[in-house]
C-alpha cells in the first residue's frame, strides 16, 4: 500500500471528485474507486469480495439460523485459503503448494460479512443500498489493515457535506501514520531488531534471558507502531471522504492491566469477538472463563493457522482470566478503594507491558513453528 502510486492517486484525486458529485452518487463512486484500486493488483480477490457482498445483500438472511449458515459459508471460504494449506503442509500432503495465495484483506471482510449476516437477521441495520454495502466492504484505505468497521457505524459516520476539517484531520492522521511507520518503527526499532527472521532462525541459545526480554519488548513496540501506523493511514484516508472509521488503538502501551490493554489494542477485532464469540458463549455456558478462552482462541486462529497463534491465544486468555479473579478478590476485600486510584494504577503499566511482550515470543515465531516459540518463551522464564 505505502509503495503503490495508484493508492496515492486515488487518495488525492478521489476526494476531489467525490465531493463534487451529488450525494446520491457518492457511495457508488467510492465503491467503484475502491474496486478499481483493489482490482489493479488483486483482481481475483476483488471479484470475490464483490461477489460475496452482492450475495449477502441480495439474499440477506432473515433468521438467526440462516445467518449462521451464511456465516459458516464465508468462514469456510476463509478457511480454504488461510487454514487448509498450512494444515496440509504440516502433514506433507498439500496438493495446492505454491498455488494458493491468501487473498488480500480476506480476514477483515469475512468478519465484516459475518457481522452483516447476524445484524441483518436481527433487523438492527439501518437502511442501505448495494453501493453503500460495497463501499463499506471494499473501502480502499482500510481494506488491507482494517479496522473491522461495522456497517451501522460506517453509515452513521459519513458526512453529508464537505468541511475543511476533513482535509485537516485526514492529512494530519495520515502524516502521523507515516511518522510512526517510517521513523519510529522502521528506522529506530528495526535498527535494533535487525532481520527478525534471521535472528530467530539462528535460535535462542546465543541469547541471555535479559537479551531475550529486550528483544521481545522491542518486537512488541514495533508491532504496535507498525499496525497503529497503518490504522492511522486508513482512518486518515477515510476522513478525506468525510468518513469517521472506528478507532483501532487507544495507547495500549500505557494500559495499567491486561483487561484495559484489550480494550485499547486492535479494538475493532476485540469488539467483534466480544459481540460474536464472547457474549454467545456466556449465554450458552454461563461461564465467563470458558467464554474468555473461546474468544482468545478465536483471535489466535484469526491471526493465523499455526500452533504458535493458539499458544498466543491461550496465553492472553489466561492473563485475562487471572485478572478477572484478581478483580473479584479486590472487590471482595475492598482493596479496590485504594488500589484503583490513579496514582496506584499507573504502577501496573510496566508489568502489563512485560506480560504482553511475553506473548510476542509466540507470535513472532509463528512462521518457524511451536518449538521456536516455546524455546524463546522458556528463555524469558530463565529456564533456558
Amino acid at each position: 500500500m505505502l509503495k503503490d502510486p495508484f493508492f496515492y492517486l486515488c487518495l488525492t484525486l478521489g476526494p476531489l471528485v467525490y465531493w463534487r458529485l451529488p450525494q446520491q452518487w457518492r457511495s457508488a463512486f467510492l465503491a467503484v474507486l475502491s474496486i478499481a484500486w483493489l482490482g489493479s493488483w488483486a483482481p481475483m480477490a476483488t471479484a470475490a469480495v464483490v461477489a460475496w457482498t452482492v450475495a449477502f445483500v441480495w439474499a440477506a438472511p432473515s433468521a438467526l439460523r440462516q445467518a449462521s449458515l451464511w456465516s459458516l459459508g464465508v468462514l469456510a471460504y476463509l478457511a480454504v485459503f488461510k487454514y487448509v494449506p498450512p494444515v496440509l503442509d504440516a502433514f506433507g500432503t498439500n496438493p495446492f503448494e505454491a498455488k494458493v495465495v491468501l487473498p488480500v484483506g480476506i480476514s477483515y471482510y469475512t468478519f465484516k460479512l459475518v457481522h452483516y449476516a447476524f445484524e441483518r437477521s436481527r433487523a438492527t441495520l439501518p437502511a442501505h443500498s448495494m453501493w453503500d454495502a460495497l463501499s463499506w466492504t471494499t473501502l480502499f484505505p482500510a481494506f488491507s489493515a482494517g479496522p473491522i468497521e461495522r456497517l451501522d457505524h460506517f453509515l452513521a459516520n459519513r458526512a453529508d457535506a464537505w468541511d475543511p476539517s476533513h482535509l485537516a484531520h485526514g492529512a494530519t492522521r495520515i502524516l502521523q501514520g507515516f511518522v510512526k511507520k517510517l521513523f519510529f518503527a522502521d528506522t529506530l526499532l528495526l535498527a535494533y531488531l535487525g532481520d527478525t527472521m534471521e535472528v530467530l532462525e539462528n535460535g535462542t541459545a546465543h541469547m541471555t534471558s535479559p537479551e531475550a526480554w529486550a528483544y521481545v519488548i522491542v518486537l512488541y513496540l514495533y508491532a504496535y507502531l507498525d499496525f497503529a501506523a497503518y490504522s492511522d493511514i486508513a482512518l486518515g484516508g477515510a476522513r478525506l471522504f468525510g468518513i469517521r472509521l472506528g478507532e483501532n488503538f487507544d495507547w495500549p502501551v500505557l494500559a495499567p492491566n491486561i483487561s484495559l490493554f484489550w480494550k485499547r489494542w486492535h479494538m475493532s477485532l476485540a469488539g467483534w469477538c466480544q459481540s460474536y464469540v464472547y457474549m454467545p458463549m456466556v449465554g450458552r455456558t454461563r461461564n465467563p472463563y470458558i467464554a474468555i478462552y473461546a474468544t482468545f482462541l478465536a483471535m489466535g486462529i484469526w491471526h493465523g493457522a499455526a500452533i504458535n497463534w493458539l499458544c498466543w491465544g491461550l496465553y492472553h486468555a489466561t492473563g485475562i482470566a487471572l485478572h478477572l479473579r484478581w478483580t473479584m478478590l479486590k472487590r471482595k476485600r475492598k482493596w479496590n478503594r485504594w488500589m484503583d486510584k490513579s496514582r496506584w494504577r499507573h504502577l501496573g503499566i510496566v508489568p502489563t507491558t512485560l506480560f504482553v511482550s511475553g506473548a510476542t515470543a509466540f507470535s513472532s515465531t509463528a512462521p518457524l513453528g511451536a518449538g521456536a516459540g516455546l524455546a524463546l518463551f522458556a528463555k524469558l522464564l530463565f529456564l533456558a
